[in-house]
């Protein structure tokens, strides 16, 4: 089984990806993206390329790959998470 440390190297828009859910923008080193806990008309989730970090400013959550597969998965916790 892969550390938290590799699972938070997985890029979070690959994550995302994998998921269906593509970015609204880009620009250079981060997008937004439509917010994947809420509709919404205008992009307020941003992922940074660069940092590998979320944040959805609608919120004010934001953190790592395993914080989003918490955030997007209710019930989860840490372990299962990294085993998604």
């Amino acid at each position: 089984m892969k550390t938290a440390i590799e699972i938070n190297q997985i890029q979070i828009y690959d994550y995302l990806k994998t998921r269906g859910i593509n970015p609204a923008k880009r620009y250079g080193g981060y997008s937004m993206y439509h917010s994947p806990f809420r509709e919404e008309r205008t992009p307020s989730f941003k992922v940074s390329e660069i940092k590998n970090l979320w944040i959805d400013f609608g919120t004010g959550d934001g953190g790592t790959l395993i914080d989003l597969a918490i955030r997007m998965n209710p019930g989860f916790n840490v372990s299962s998470a990294m085993a998604e």
